[in-house]
């Protein structure tokens, strides 16, 4: 009866639990298998451990398994019934070792240097900045403004003169801080009475947030 219940547990105990026990009994450490058969000490471990998933993908798990039971004087020849036993998990874990054949991700990123990632960061942070410093400028520089008359200061003995002259889109013009309407074109002109002497007109071009644009043109009336 005792031998038959020995029996019983011998072919219910797994294969890593007999590497376990065989390698105990026979007083060898880790190292001195690693050392002889050169295996790692962790792949060891793991099949002593019933930790297949920690074995190299493919058939090499079940050659280290097999190697490392016929160090131990294991017999091989129910080494695959071992395998496909009634330990459910441990079958399952193999197979998923034997049969796998997913890629590992590669996080590419990931392996690029420190220090190359922190350049990489530091660029794109200035190229950032860069484009917030011309798209601020934009907005804040006076807009463009051309006076076509009268070009220069001038003397006359007229008593009106006609201001034209070109400026941007979306932009106010203020001659002596009279609004002036500028058509989609940039467009701009304004009839302004003279006085006997000197006459300074002022002409302002403004975007919404921009800095202003002034010309002043000096007219002597005679």
């Amino acid at each position: 009866m005792n031998s038959f219940i020995k029996q019983k547990i011998l072919l219910e105990e797994t294969l890593s639990d007999q590497l376990r026990t065989k390698r105990k009994k026979q007083g060898i450490s880790l190292k001195e298998v690693a050392s002889e058969l050169k295996i790692n000490v962790q792949y060891l471990e793991a099949m002593e451990n019933n930790q297949l998933e920690k074995l190299p993908t493919g058939v090499y798990s079940k050659n280290f398994l097999k190697k490392y039971a016929l160090f131990l004087n294991i017999d091989t020849k129910n080494f695959d019934n071992l395998l496909d036993g009634d330990d459910v998990s441990y079958q399952k874990k193999l197979r998923k070792n034997l049969f796998s054949k997913k890629i590992p991700e590669k996080h590419y990123f990931l392996c690029i240097p420190k220090i190359i990632k922190n350049i990489i960061i530091i660029l794109i942070v200035l190229s950032f900045l860069v484009y917030l410093g011309f798209f601020i400028n934009n907005i804040i520089s006076p807009p463009k403004l051309f006076i076509s008359y009268p070009e220069k200061d001038l003397t006359t003995d007229k008593k009106f003169i006609e201001i034209t002259g070109i400026t941007e889109q979306e932009v106010q013009i203020y001659i002596n801080e009279d609004l002036v309407l500028v058509d989609v074109y940039g467009s701009f002109s304004k009839r302004i009475s003279l006085k006997e002497g000197l006459n300074l007109i002022s002409i302002t071009a403004q975007k919404k947030y921009s800095k202003k644009n002034e010309i002043i043109r000096k007219i002597l009336v005679n």
